[in-house]
């Protein structure tokens, strides 16, 4: 199925082949611990790292041109990693429906590194978040986001129809769902930025 336009038929038997190895990290750029200083008002406080990767409210693309949620997705997930001009040149070229196949031999085109699975591979969305990398995903119905994070629990998920919020999701539903609209995934293999910092009062 096209995502982001009318249907069309597409073979998902081919289970294409993850272009790196999934068991093996990538170790994210370190950013230096805050010092954390004695409290005396407010001994419980301590720093925390967010949920989710965070991208900033100004580089996550929202949806265009009447559904071209692939797109979106992709250029989001490009910023993240800091490749601006890629997701400019991206932005301006492509729009409207997409679907797997054609995704792949445009990103081969573009010379971007990328990994990615159509058989619903949850190991797969488990590694791209463990490396920090943000992923495309199928979601929703004919629709592709992308996934944020996890914690033991959830699912975060930044929605290019609606950039202002994360959404969270039972972990074990969301991954059901996934699967069940065809398990299409990628990730973009960039240096990621490291981790935010916030603070926490236990």
């Amino acid at each position: 199925m096209i995502i982001g336009c009318e249907p069309v038929h597409i073979k998902h038997d081919i289970d294409h082949k993850i272009k790196i190895d999934i068991n093996k990290d990538r170790k994210p750029r370190p950013r230096p611990r805050p010092r954390l200083f004695p409290n005396r008002h407010n001994p419980r406080k301590e720093y925390k790292t967010v949920s989710y990767l965070n991208l900033p409210q100004k580089l996550r693309q929202r949806n265009y041109n009447g559904g071209s949620c692939v797109h979106a997705s992709t250029v989001s997930a490009l910023r993240w990693q800091g490749q601006h001009k890629m997701a400019d040149w991206w932005r301006d070229a492509y729009s409207g429906g997409e679907y797997s196949d054609r995704h792949i031999t445009r990103m081969n085109q573009a010379g971007i590194k990328y990994a990615y699975t159509t058989s619903g591979n949850s190991n797969f969305l488990e590694w791209a978040i463990r490396n920090r990398y943000i992923a495309g995903i199928t979601w929703g119905g004919n629709h592709m986001v992308n996934l944020v994070g996890f914690d033991n629990t959830n699912a975060y998920i930044l929605n290019n129809n609606n950039t202002n919020k994360i959404i969270k999701q039972d972990k074990q539903r969301f991954f059901q769902q996934w699967k069940n609209e065809g398990g299409w995934a990628f990730a973009l293999i960039y240096n990621s930025p490291p981790p935010d910092y916030y603070i926490s009062m236990k």
